[in-house]
């Protein structure tokens, strides 16, 4: 098998994920005792620890059942990582360790562009 076979089967998933689940206690540790931000109805909880400097994000969503039935807490979960991704790769939130949530008192659904308002926001903040 040649080089060009491999590339065929590749994933670019596989070459760069920009985007790293939070798992075990020191993750949530982190995310927990961090900072908090509030941009309605989003509001994300994150810390920057030095030991995840140079490493992808760490992401983790929080929504709750009143927000409304799977189809619609999956469709804001994919949007939000799609937009922390597209931050992530123009290197803007490098290290950090986030979980992004959804007030319990909304019930109609997030827009793209709302999400992407408030990821931009908290991006800006940090500066």
């Amino acid at each position: 098998m040649n080089s060009d076979d491999l590339a065929i089967h590749t994933s670019p998933k596989l070459k760069s994920s920009s985007l790293w689940k939070i798992r075990g206690k020191a993750g949530w540790a982190y995310v927990s005792d961090g900072k908090s931000f509030h941009y309605s109805p989003l509001w994300i909880r994150y810390a920057q620890p030095d030991e995840y400097q140079g490493d992808p994000v760490r992401l983790a969503c929080a929504v709750s059942r009143k927000y409304g039935n799977a189809v619609k807490r999956n469709k804001f979960k994919r949007r939000v990582k799609d937009v922390v991704r597209k931050n992530a790769l123009e290197g803007e939130l490098g290290g950090l360790v986030l979980l992004v949530g959804i007030s319990n008192k909304t019930k109609e659904e997030v827009s793209y562009s709302r999400v992407q308002e408030a990821i931009s926001a908290f991006v800006s903040s940090l500066k």
